[in-house]
């Protein structure tokens, strides 16, 4: 990949929406899973969202069928799963103490920390508390949905 290759950490809601196939959100994250298989851009995920990643919204899909799909979509390649480290859990703990974040919320501490550990250019979630989450400390990590970043790629090849 090149030296201008995207680098993008998902929240795992938008793994589900995927295997939700949520409206407006299934199509905008499968083409940006696309962009990771063709190499355009560099996919990661804690290892925590493997994790979260876990109930159908439906609750007549069938739960085996549910667990295949999350297992098949995190072996793959294109989509890197980071292990929490002890450093993440530093840097974790950091942003819980400077949010204020409550107990609920400090998985969301722990898929921020990754992200500003691997300096990617984005994290993308549907979470509106984290959409409004300001830059943090930690380098300039920008918070976004997929959509706006699918839109961004658009203007950048035109």
């Amino acid at each position: 990949m090149g030296l201008n290759t995207k680098r993008i950490c998902w929240d795992s809601n938008c793994f589900l929406a995927i295997l939700n196939n949520e409206p407006n959100r299934a199509g905008v994250c499968k083409a940006i899973i696309d962009m990771a298989k063709s190499n355009t851009i560099e996919l990661y995920a804690s290892v925590l969202v493997t994790c979260e990643v876990a109930k159908p919204n439906d609750p007549h899909v069938d739960i085996e069928k549910f667990e295949a799909m999350i297992q098949g979509l995190f072996m793959q390649p294109y989509i890197k799963v980071v292990a929490l480290e002890p450093v993440i859990s530093k840097i974790a703990r950091d942003i819980i103490r400077d949010r204020e974040l409550s107990r609920e919320q400090y998985k969301d501490a722990i898929h921020l920390a990754t992200a500003v550990f691997l300096k990617v250019d984005v994290f993308h979630t549907y979470d509106n508390w984290l959409l409004k989450t300001s830059r943090l400390k930690y380098g300039n990590l920008k918070i976004s949905e997929p959509t706006d970043f699918q839109l961004t790629m658009l203007d950048e090849a035109l």
